[in-house]
């Protein structure tokens, strides 16, 4: 019998296909989608020195996104960690990633298990390991083995804000810094409450002089004192 292809349904998923997942992948990289013979979507990836530019055509014109993959290797796990994680998840080390949309305000701000999960990061980009999941896969179960790789993840994210700044723009890393949610998530909590705590200690932000300095001893103009507000305006 001859089989009937629903190109629309086709159509719907390779639209919903995870585009940023071949950012993952070591080498450069192309995939291409067709439905029947025809071409539908084509990805591409390539380094460019320390970036990633991920381009997608569908047609003749590409969209192109530029991104930072910055990487750490969690090892040395807690025994505690390790009995948490059990035989499918539990290994001597995990890599950890997190990639860096450099060029737009990102589509998401999420946790991936190497593809998508429904816990959001609260930090601009991908962050990426072998988190133990639910088991619809879309949500982080709180135990000791998340609980490790999010302090790990906690460094990566720190260490790496300070190379996010530019020489045209030495405030360009705070775009990249914890964003406050509204939303009970124990996640994200977790591992920004570490990210606060290095990045106190740290200088990360530029002070007037375009210079990194640590947080607690930069000055700020006193706009939201309302006497010194109410003597400007007069």
């Amino acid at each position: 019998f001859p089989v009937t292809i629903n190109h629309n349904r086709l159509k719907e998923e390779i639209e919903s296909f995870p585009l940023e997942m071949i950012l993952f992948l070591e080498p450069n990289i192309q995939v291409e989608f067709l439905l029947g013979s025809d071409p539908y979507l084509k990805l591409e990836k390539t380094r460019n020195g320390s970036t990633t530019m991920l381009q997608v055509f569908r047609g003749d014109r590409p969209e192109v996104s530029e991104w930072k993959i910055c990487a750490r290797v969690a090892k040395n796990f807690d025994p505690v960690a390790l009995q948490d994680a059990t035989l499918l998840h539990a290994r001597e080390s995990s890599p950890i990633l997190w990639a860096i949309p450099l060029d737009q305000r990102p589509r998401q701000d999420s946790f991936w298990a190497f593809f998508p999960t429904k816990t959001a990061s609260r930090v601009p980009g991908i962050i990426n390991s072998f988190w133990k999941l639910d088991a619809g896969r879309d949500h982080l179960i709180e135990g000791a083995w998340n609980r490790a790789l999010l302090e790990e993840a906690a460094q990566l994210v720190s260490q790496t804000l300070l190379s996010l700044t530019t020489a045209g723009d030495p405030g360009n890393n705070i775009d990249y810094f914890p964003r406050k949610g509204e939303e009970k998530n124990w996640a994200a909590d977790a591992m920004i409450e570490k990210i606060w705590e290095h990045l106190v200690e740290t200088k990360v932000i530029a002070n007037a002089q375009r210079d990194p300095g640590l947080p607690k001893v930069l000055l700020r103009p006193p706009l939201d004192d309302e006497s010194i507000s109410a003597v400007r305006l007069s």
